[in-house]
């Protein structure tokens, strides 16, 4: 039998809770295999009625923000892309990428149809 200190015991948790997190990114890994920043902007693009272009322009029309807003949260949450990653494709800076995704989530919380339309997005995409 092995007597470990306190500070052992949590440094054990810690490398545990680290491990599990880095399981996490393993799995993402297998999404990000099949799915890219790309293909997501041209789906958005499709379904809103817009091009490749008008999505990465810098045009801020309310229906061009939603587009945006919806590959905003889905690279966040299921490419987990870090926000400069995003903010490269749709050309703009990493805070109105922080800031979209942030307002986003408020919007579906306020506006069940736009969830549901999210929704469907996140499973037609994977």
């Amino acid at each position: 039998l092995m007597v470990i200190t306190k500070k052992q015991h949590t440094e054990l948790k810690q490398l545990k809770n680290r491990l599990a997190a880095l399981l996490l990114e393993i799995d993402s890994n297998d999404v990000q295999d099949l799915l890219n920043i790309e293909e997501v902007g041209a789906y958005a693009a499709e379904l809103f009625n817009y091009s490749i272009d008008e999505v990465i322009s810098e045009s801020r029309t309310k229906d061009l923000i939603l587009c945006k807003q919806f590959i905003i949260k889905f690279c966040r949450e299921e490419l987990r892309l870090k926000s400069e990653s995003i903010a490269d494709y749709i050309k703009k800076d990493r805070t109105s990428i922080i800031y979209n995704y942030s307002k986003f989530n408020k919007i579906i919380e306020a506006h069940i149809e736009i969830k549901k339309q999210y929704e469907q997005f996140k499973l037609d995409l994977l």
